[in-house]
């Protein structure tokens, strides 16, 4: 299918494969398909330019959309109807934490306060 749609020479990736298959084969009895595409990477990236080419667009493919639907689920919980208007750089910043971010149980907001106090001069000083 990655053939077809990236309108490459299919024999040549054929003849590519073949030509390291049984390279492959022996030595990697006991990898998985994550691990063979990584080895074709990094291994035989000047012997097979277009299979290399191919295994890089492999692992960059999603398997599934649960990161997607992730995604949705956080945008939904952070921009609410109250928070319509946040700009897009700080939804952005927020969409990130919420999925990237530490635990909220291990967040320090002690530092996060102190931080955020020091970066400029505001008008209230608490003590």
């Amino acid at each position: 299918m990655l053939i077809d749609h990236y309108q490459m020479n299919g024999e040549a990736i054929r003849s590519e494969y073949t030509l390291i298959q049984t390279a492959m084969m022996t030595s990697y009895t006991d990898y998985k398909y994550k691990d063979m595409l990584k080895t074709i990477i990094t291994k035989y990236k000047d012997l097979t330019p277009g299979l290399h080419y191919l295994a890089a667009v492999a692992l960059t493919l999603p398997i599934s959309t649960v990161d997607c639907e992730r995604g949705f689920s956080a945008v939904s919980r952070i921009k609410t109807n109250l928070r319509n208007r946040l700009s897009e750089k700080i939804l952005r910043c927020l969409l990130f934490i919420s999925v990237e971010g530490p635990p909220i149980e291990k967040f320090d907001f002690k530092a996060a306060s102190d931080a955020w106090a020091m970066t400029k001069t505001r008008r209230l000083q608490l003590d």
